[in-house]
């Protein structure tokens, strides 16, 4: 399913070490770099974090919770070259006592994250599938491919970065916050 693109992206974050919480703000603005317009987003949130996404005009079709899944109609579609907003945030707010460190990006002595953390993404997400090769023989799936042919035309596989499938090399701006020592 053709997605559009990322192409901006705005945070603010406030970081909270001595209580392990993190709170992030952030606006992204999206391309159609297709040649046919786009009705459908299909979105992906974050499962360490509690997450909320908004899409100005977009109607939710159909979510799965246990799986962090979205779809959302766009009604007009999106036209080839036209943009749309998007406007998110992510927390993650530790509660209560934990038997073990559930998250390490946000600790006490050194905080280390990044934007697939805090960002909702758009589009199928390989990384979500069932990896292990005895599990995919198991269930009868095909063995994943492990990278596409390094060829000429390419075609889906230029348009990605090695960081992540939805977007191209974005512009960023970071407002970022923590608690005095």
């Amino acid at each position: 399913m053709r997605q559009p693109r990322l192409v901006d992206l705005k945070y603010e974050i406030d970081v909270f070490p001595a209580e392990r919480d993190l709170r992030a703000r952030g606006t992204g603005v999206l391309v159609n770099k297709w040649d046919a317009p786009v009705d459908t987003l299909f979105v992906n949130l974050q499962d360490q974090v509690e997450m909320s996404v908004e899409f100005p005009g977009a109607v939710l079709a159909r979510e799965d919770e246990d799986l962090g899944v979205r779809f959302y109609h766009l009604d007009p579609a999106l036209a080839p070259g036209d943009t749309l907003e998007m406007t998110f945030a992510a927390d993650y707010l530790t509660q209560g006592f934990e038997n073990g460190v559930r998250v390490t990006q946000v600790v006490q002595n050194g905080s280390f994250f990044n934007n697939g953390f805090l960002t909702p993404t758009l589009g199928y997400d390989t990384g979500r599938e069932m990896s292990d090769r005895n599990d995919r023989r198991k269930y009868g799936l095909p063995e994943r491919d492990r990278m596409p042919p390094l060829e000429r035309p390419c075609g889906q596989a230029c348009m990605s970065t090695y960081i992540t499938d939805d977007a191209d090399w974005v512009t960023m701006e970071t407002v970022m916050s923590t608690s005095s020592n």
